[in-house]
């Protein structure tokens, strides 16, 4: 079993709303297609987008499939603020087990920054992307400031 952190970021989509409406979700997979598989632990990380200071883990949950193309949902309450091209893309459904959407219950990036194990993620450094990898460390660390 893996431990990975997939980001979304607010100023592309509503992912705090569709956190908090949602059990199970899908989340795109653009990088790992083949390492990403059902039954790895993620965690959702809210990019800040416009709204600073507000960057960290905001859910936790399990892989319920490996990537497959999944149709993207263009009637539904969760939209993206740009149009999606394709009516079907590559995804992963996922079956949220805890939330922190109250700022004060969440990972802050700040946090990351500060941690010596979390500190030089590729989440951190400014990478752009959807899915991140989690060395071993990362992930007992990572687990240790969620519990």
């Amino acid at each position: 079993m893996r431990t990975w952190i997939f980001q979304g970021n607010p100023d592309d989509f509503p992912i705090y709303e569709y956190i908090k409406g949602c059990d199970e979700i899908t989340w795109l997979v653009n990088k790992y297609e083949d390492k990403i598989k059902e039954g790895d632990e993620v965690y959702i990380w809210k990019g800040a987008g416009k709204e600073k200071g507000s960057a960290g883990i905001i859910a936790k949950g399990i892989i319920l499939c490996n990537p497959k193309l999944i149709e993207t949902d263009l009637d539904g309450p969760y939209q993206w603020t740009y149009p999606r091209k394709l009516k079907e893309e590559l995804r992963v459904r996922i079956k949220l087990i805890d939330k922190r959407l109250n700022p004060a219950n969440r990972v802050s990036r700040e946090e990351f920054e500060g941690d010596l194990d979390l500190m030089n993620h590729a989440i951190i450094s400014g990478y752009q992307g959807i899915n991140f990898k989690l060395k071993d460390v990362q992930v007992e660390r990572l687990n240790e400031l969620w519990n």
